[in-house]
């Protein structure tokens, strides 16, 4: 019996249209899939900050000690760039500095998209927790844009959360 050995494969003509109908489909969702990304980026800043802040809030009641949350560049003093490694400490002196005296918690990554800044009254660079879970005598809003929409983080003074979207932002 003879058998005959055929070639399976495409034609040039078939390839040119597989090619064709890839790009067709490719350019038709990009711009879903860059609006996707973008939703997506937004989501991952708010969900990051809100587990430290709960982070922070949580290892001020458990440990019954003063915590505070900054940016650093540095890994040790504060400043109000929040672009920078966020660090979470215990900070029994209220320097919002750590030092020896201070147990580093946690230290965050820093956001590397959109602009995150905090506005909080009194005008802090750090926000802190009581050992009771509340705020220490302040309260404020995180607020963060990227690509033209964004996102409210309101803190209370009791310590509670919540968020706001903002259809329009400058940064």
């Amino acid at each position: 019996m003879i058998k005959f050995v055929t070639n399976i494969g495409l034609t040039l003509l078939e390839l040119i249209i597989c090619i064709t109908l890839v790009t067709i489909l490719s350019y038709l969702t990009l711009p879903l899939t860059q609006t996707l990304l973008v939703t997506y980026r937004r989501q991952l800043v708010k969900e990051h900050l809100l587990l430290a802040l709960t982070t922070a809030r949580n290892a001020a009641i458990n440990k019954r000690r003063i915590v505070t949350f900054c940016p650093s560049p540095d890994k040790k003093h504060c400043n109000e760039d929040w672009q920078q490694q966020w660090l979470l400490f215990i900070d029994p002196e209220t320097k919002a500095e750590l030092d020896d005296t201070n147990k580093l918690l946690h230290i965050y990554l820093p956001i590397s998209y959109g602009h995150l800044y905090l506005n909080a009254f009194p005008r802090n660079s750090y926000f802190r927790f009581l050992p009771n879970g509340f705020s220490a005598q302040q309260n404020g809003s995180f607020y963060f844009c990227y690509k033209g929409k964004g996102w409210k983080l309101i803190i209370n003074r009791l310590g509670r959360m919540r968020f706001e979207n903002l259809n329009s932002c400058s940064a």
